[in-house]
């Protein structure tokens, strides 16, 4: 991942940083300093979205969890983050994969509103008692 232009930060909301420790529930101890990547979405000071990235394959990423904060939803904070992420954060020639719970209507929804096409569907078997 690449630090975006400082000029494009400033003038598209809403913003990103690096968390750190004082950030609830977000450490950059144990698996986030390993290959993840986290990035927090801001406006007006207060984180609106955030994501958590690794690279896998030679030259993708994926995109472990994309997630806007009860409360800012349907505001137009997720499409403006996924656009720094394409723009400006993750390498323009990165493929980006994603995944979202099937029963997730809305998240489904929205990854191929902002681009994703669905490649994979995923199964598992619970285990069974008895």
């Amino acid at each position: 991942m690449r630090p975006p232009a400082l000029c494009s930060i400033r003038s598209a909301l809403p913003q990103w940083r690096w968390p750190d420790d004082k950030d609830p529930g977000v450490t950059p101890r144990g698996f986030l300093s390993a290959t993840y990547k986290a990035i927090l979405f801001e406006e007006e000071d207060q984180v609106v979205a955030s994501a958590l990235s690794h690279p896998f394959e030679k030259s993708a990423l994926y995109l472990r969890q994309f997630f806007v904060v009860r409360g800012q939803r349907r505001q137009g904070h997720g499409r403006k983050a996924v656009r720094l992420l394409f723009d400006e954060i993750f390498s323009p020639g990165s493929r980006i994969v994603v995944t979202a719970l099937s029963h997730n209507k809305r998240a489904l929804t929205f990854r191929a509103e902002v681009g994703f096409d669905e490649y994979c569907v995923s199964f598992e078997r619970l285990p069974r008692k008895g």
